[in-house]
């Protein structure tokens, strides 16, 4: 029997295949797999597209379903990841071949948009993706300031309120994920076994949050929302052990439009990509035009 590309039908048959990943993705550990996969609240075993030969998993693509803010409107899209193949099958097309079958399966779903992150732009370019022309951030918090807001962790009780002000401060944005009760939940369930997570509240209401993970390679601050900016500044001063901080979730290059006491310089990122599937609905330059203005929280990536 040869190969067959098809999409998971069991859940036994995700537990299989969530084993695989890490013998693929050897920098990554399982339970950043388990804790997506068996959390995701969207996730339909079809989703998971395989290569099998010999009933053995030997190359995957993952379609995450996503909504994203896109100024205002709720946007669904595809977000692609887990693009793997075992070493001792790699250089045969495979990646290319699911690649493709990824993308029949988000226009089945009439996603008109997908997005990934990678360090290997040309190989996706050749599936129609473009680079999105991101921004991080590397803030300089201010020496010595006192603080105005007090500062504790989150807890489960806060959700409602952290909920409310991630709407309010997302919804205008371009590129955010669209988060409901059950998303919430998945989401700190993602967590990184080291995040951190402070809440800034002056008299029981919370102005600001701000979720990092301390000297990752990718950043430290992985996501914020304030309604007060001054709150959000406390936070930074107040988890500052070092004299820089370097955001890992992407923000427009003029974000804080001079409104951040601290300092702060953009660095521009390729990591992002994105694909236009239904240009009856979105130009590919309309949709690189507000790309310009992309933001995403790390605590999303897939």
């Amino acid at each position: 029997m040869g190969i067959v590309i098809r999409g998971l039908k069991t859940k036994d048959e995700l537990e299989k295949f969530v084993q695989l990943l890490p013998t693929v993705f050897t920098k990554t550990p399982l339970k950043f797999f388990t804790s997506r996969f068996f959390n995701d609240p969207y996730l339909r075993f079809c989703d998971v597209r395989v290569a099998e030969e010999n009933g053995e998993f030997i190359s995957t693509v993952t379609v995450f379903r996503r909504k994203m803010w896109w100024q205002g409107e709720c946007i669904e899209f595809g977000a692609i990841g887990n693009v793997a193949t075992v070493p001792e099958k790699r250089g045969l097309g495979l990646s290319s071949t699911l690649m493709k079958d990824a993308i029949n399966l988000m226009k089945k779903l009439s996603f008109p948009l997908s997005v990934l992150f990678t360090g290997i732009n040309p190989f996706y370019e050749k599936f129609g993706y473009f680079t999105i022309p991101a921004h991080t951030a590397v803030i300089f918090p201010e020496a010595d300031r006192k603080l105005k807001f007090s500062i504790r962790k989150f807890n489960n009780n806060d959700l409602g309120q952290v909920a409310e002000l991630y709407e309010k401060f997302n919804r205008n944005l371009i590129g955010t994920l669209v988060r409901d009760l059950d998303y919430w939940q998945a989401n700190l369930k993602f967590a990184e076994d080291d995040e951190i997570f402070l809440v800034a509240e002056d008299a029981g209401e919370i102005a600001a949050y701000l979720r990092m993970v301390p000297n990752h390679e990718k950043g430290d601050v992985w996501e914020f929302a304030y309604s007060d900016v001054e709150a959000f500044v406390d936070l930074l001063n107040y988890s500052a052990k070092m004299t820089e901080m370097k955001t890992a979730c992407f923000i427009p290059n003029y974000f804080f439009e001079n409104n951040l006491s601290a300092k702060v310089e953009y660095q521009p990122s390729t990591l992002a990509m994105a694909l236009v599937m239904d240009e009856a609905r979105f130009s590919e330059d309309e949709v690189k035009e507000k790309l310009k203005n992309y933001a995403f929280w790390w605590t999303d990536n897939f």
